[in-house]
């Protein structure tokens, strides 16, 4: 494998922009093409903070490793709706930020689901401001999959003032009658 500055291959240039545009969130199975890309991601200055997945087994452990790595709030957090709200205050370096999970393996597929969607929403929430937020996941199992998905978009997409459905209704039949 090459490295980084070679940029042997047209994605190597715009890798973070590809993990982006796809949602935030990639997996990986080797560790070497974890490295190559965290290599890639560093030298464009994203700010790569990394999590040592054999060591967070529980909620709890997760949930104290992102706060003391992401520097989150003082008050605590205690559970993932705490673990949004703090992300509503936290935002990515200038540059971007990278979050770098290895052997993401010890945690139950919905505690990793969960994690992985609300940092795939932060993701979106941040570009929308211009802010990058990549999250890079290294398990060792080959077969490892997410069957839910992740960061997907509900299905109330009304814009906020006809959010309800009995404003729609009434403005419907405050509608001046055709001539």
């Amino acid at each position: 494998m090459s490295t980084p500055g070679d940029y042997h291959y047209p994605r190597d240039q715009n890798v973070a922009v590809t993990i982006l545009a796809r949602g935030g969130v990639r997996f990986y199975y080797q560790e070497s093409v974890l490295d190559y890309d965290v290599d890639l991601i560093s030298e464009q200055g994203y700010q790569i903070l990394e999590f040592e997945g054999n060591f967070i087994t529980t909620k709890t452990e997760l949930l104290f490793d992102l706060e003391q790595k992401l520097h989150l709030p003082d008050w605590g957090v205690a559970d993932f709706d705490a673990l949004i709200d703090c992300l509503r205050e936290w935002h990515p370096a200038p540059n971007g930020t990278a979050l770098v999970f290895r052997h993401l393996n010890s945690l139950p597929p919905d505690l990793t689901h969960t994690l992985l969607d609300i940092l795939s929403h932060c993701s979106r929430a941040e570009l929308a401001w211009g802010n990058k937020l990549i999250v890079l996941v290294q398990v060792d199992n080959p077969r490892f999959a997410i069957t839910k998905p992740l960061g997907a978009i509900n299905f109330f997409l009304w814009n906020d003032k006809e959010w309800f459905e009995s404003e729609r209704i009434k403005s419907y039949f405050q509608r001046p009658e055709p001539e």
